[in-house]
């Protein structure tokens, strides 16, 4: 099994999230460091956790996919420890099961590609609730240059948390 390395990468985004009982989703769980992050922060109630643990990193349209058992292994053991749903399934697939204005948060970091960025923005907003926040991973990484563009084509351009975390928060509809 995979070592599961404890960080707090994300404390800085944390910090500036004000919530207390929060519902979150994240999209592109892998391992669950983040969940692990998030939920011990006190911040959130409930965790909904979507990844359908399998990858393909070189270009949406090819066939290619490279599934990551051992990664969805350590993510159960971590989830043992909270209040977490797990949806081993698309981003896509996931959406259809929630309404508009559910989550408290809602963090991407699934398929970097620009145009599934662009569709878990387009699918995921409309969830989160006024007064929420919509935020993901990989925003300052050239190398994953179409977060970035999905991201500021939908908020504008955005401050990067140091672990290249953005967020935004939804004031109106």
């Amino acid at each position: 099994m995979i070592d599961l390395r404890v960080s707090n990468e994300l404390a800085p985004l944390i910090k500036n999230l004000d919530i207390s009982n929060g519902v979150m989703l994240e999209v592109g769980v892998y391992q669950g460091e983040a969940m692990r992050q998030f939920m011990d922060s006190g911040k959130f109630k409930r965790y909904f956790g979507v990844d359908w643990w399998c990858r393909n990193f070189i270009d949406p349209h090819e066939k290619w996919l490279e599934c990551v058992e051992e990664g969805e292994a350590v993510f159960d053991e971590v989830a043992k420890k909270y209040p977490v749903v797990k949806m081993k399934m698309t981003s896509a697939e996931a959406a259809g099961y929630f309404s508009y204005y559910v989550f408290d948060f809602i963090y991407i970091d699934g398929n970097h590609n620009y145009e599934f960025i662009k569709q878990d923005i387009e699918l995921w907003w409309p969830k989160v609730k006024v007064g929420g926040y919509f935020g993901g991973h990989d925003y300052s990484n050239l190398a994953l240059e179409g977060v970035k563009r999905a991201v500021e084509e939908k908020f504008g351009v955005l401050m990067a948390y140091p672990d290249m975390s953005w967020m935004v928060k939804k004031y109106g509809l």
